[in-house]
């Protein structure tokens, strides 16, 4: 708006007023409410163990939830992170949201495939 103004394409620029009309934000965020540890066996088997959208996103799903971690940080995994004797994924600090290198210790007996 601020280009077609300068280059006389409309006689004003509507949006310079809006500061003065709408109210003031907050800045206050509203986080999503973390799901009660107890609820999760039932949340995982009613809509992760039964997911038919695709084997790889039921199991980032489901290793999303067993890490925390966050989205992005499984959808960008790479074989080299992990050490599955170990049983640790190690994201890298150019990775992470705080850029600060992350290990997370893994419930190994999910590792396995759905074949076996």
């Amino acid at each position: 708006m601020q280009w077609a103004w300068a280059h006389g394409h409309v006689a004003a620029n509507p949006v310079s007023v809006i500061d003065h009309i709408l109210p003031k934000q907050t800045g206050k965020k509203e986080h999503q409410p973390a799901m009660p540890w107890r609820d999760i066996p039932a949340f995982v088997r009613k809509h992760v163990a039964e997911f038919k959208q695709g084997e790889a996103t039921r199991a980032a799903l489901l290793f999303l939830i067993l890490t925390a971690a966050r989205s992005g940080e499984v959808r960008g995994a790479t074989w080299d992170e992990f050490d599955l004797k170990a049983g640790i994924w190690t994201v890298p600090a150019e990775r992470m949201k705080a850029k600060e290198r992350t290990a997370w210790r893994c419930p190994r007996p999910h590792w396995r495939s759905s074949s076996g």
